[in-house]
């Protein structure tokens, strides 16, 4: 830990003129991690703002599903997966039949799976880790996707992978995730840290019609057609090397 933390601090204090100095162009997959950067000092012309992209073919839509909400990723406090169960057992009885499946594992899950016996809520399920077949069958049959996570966020690929399968999905307001998911269109989005909040988001999607849920899932995956497919991110980075191979010649010639 104090290694780390050494390094880190060396980091921060003593390599950013020197990266400042050889590196003409950062590309940030967010705004919020370029605001980041800037805030920490660095120039913000030096910065690209290009969103990661993602093979949209690799994922087939489906926009039917059963009645569960589905949270896939690391059971750690960082991911929020601990307030999303608060959240669910607040909710107990009030909800129209839709269930919460968590797949994957970490050091939380036994804790996660008292807690989860000891509230006598019978619809919350532990899947355990999930890959493959098993794992894309439970996206696709999901009625929408949660990220509640609890920790800075860059630009996840949970989300967008969620979307390309036509999902929508509900996730905490922390980092570049409001980057992806537009609020009242190809999801919800909720305060991190307030499982009362998260508990009232998930009564309002289960209240929505299953018309608008579809909807909602058809305008998550055109937006990741549209922004991050894999041409545009192409595209733009060629448009960079060019501009920077230009002012280096321009450089030389000036010399």
């Amino acid at each position: 830990m104090g290694a780390s933390i050494v390094t880190y601090l060396e980091t921060v204090f003593n390599s950013r003129p020197i990266y400042e100095s050889c590196i003409d162009k950062y590309i940030s997959p967010s705004q919020f991690l370029r605001n980041k950067f800037v805030d920490a000092g660095y120039d913000p012309k030096k910065f690209l703002h290009l969103p990661n992209f993602l093979d949209v073919e690799n994922f087939t839509p489906h926009y039917e599903f059963e009645s569960y909400l589905l949270y896939l990723g690391r059971l750690e406090d960082i991911k929020g997966v601990g307030t999303l169960i608060d959240a669910f057992i607040r909710l107990k009885g009030s909800l129209n039949g839709m269930h919460l499946k968590i797949a994957g594992t970490g050091s939380l899950e036994s804790e996660l799976q008292a807690r989860i016996e000891k509230s006598g809520v019978p619809n919350i399920e532990l899947l355990g880790y999930l890959q493959g077949h098993a794992l894309e069958k439970v996206i696709q049959n999901a009625k929408a996707i949660v990220i509640p996570s609890e920790w800075y966020e860059n630009y996840p690929y949970s989300a967008l992978e969620a979307m390309a399968y036509g999902k929508p999905v509900i996730a905490s307001k922390i980092g570049g995730i409001s980057e992806i998911v537009d609020d009242g269109d190809t999801g919800l989005l909720f305060e991190p840290f307030m499982p009362e909040e998260l508990a009232g988001t998930i009564a309002r999607f289960d209240k929505m019609p299953l018309s608008a849920i579809k909807a909602m899932g058809r305008r998550a995956r055109k937006k990741v057609e549209a922004v991050n497919n894999p041409e545009r991110f192409i595209e733009a980075t060629l448009d960079l090397y060019k501009v920077l191979i230009e002012a280096k010649k321009n450089k030389k010639i000036e010399k």
